[in-house]
């Protein structure tokens, strides 16, 4: 009799309490093994895909001649966070209440060598001073490149 008070306490053993602490312990191992530097490089092809596709909506505003213009793209300018689709010869010319802003998710690093400003010509879609893009880690080390060329081709 005294047998059965004794089996029937409420509470877990020690053995419960140890299969629960090691399963902790290998699911916590299992995480420790994921790269969270993978979020980082997601993060980055998506801006590096962004500023490509604003590269070419703007090539594609100025093959339609949409008010009947050139158009452009300036990455981060005055220091902003965006990319400005903008009309006109220059972004510094052009009418600020036409552009298109564009925020940008992920601060990207560009060489000192970058181009910051492309105009595409009206109608031909042509670049009229066409360079690269180059993107850079913070060591200065070059990891994506925009390349675009005088007939208005982005490549990435």
């Amino acid at each position: 009799m005294i047998l059965n008070k004794i089996k029937n306490h409420d509470g877990f053993t020690l053995v419960e309490m140890l299969v629960v602490i090691g399963l902790i312990s290998v699911i916590g191992t299992a995480f420790s093994f994921f790269d969270f530097n993978v979020f980082k490089e997601r993060s980055l092809n998506s801006e590096v895909e962004l500023l490509a596709t604003t590269l070419e909506t703007a090539r594609e505003r100025s093959l339609n001649s949409i008010n009947n213009t050139t158009h452009g793209v300036v990455i981060y300018p005055d220091e902003l966070n965006t990319y400005i689709i903008f009309e006109g010869k220059t972004y510094e010319s052009s009418d600020k209440s036409k552009n298109v802003i564009i925020d940008s998710n992920y601060k990207l690093e560009l060489s000192p060598i970058s181009v910051r400003e492309i105009l595409f010509e009206k109608i031909s879609g042509s670049i009229v001073k066409s360079g690269n893009i180059s993107i850079v880690n913070s060591d200065g080390v070059v990891i994506e490149i925009i390349n675009t060329n005088h007939e208005g081709a982005i490549h990435w």
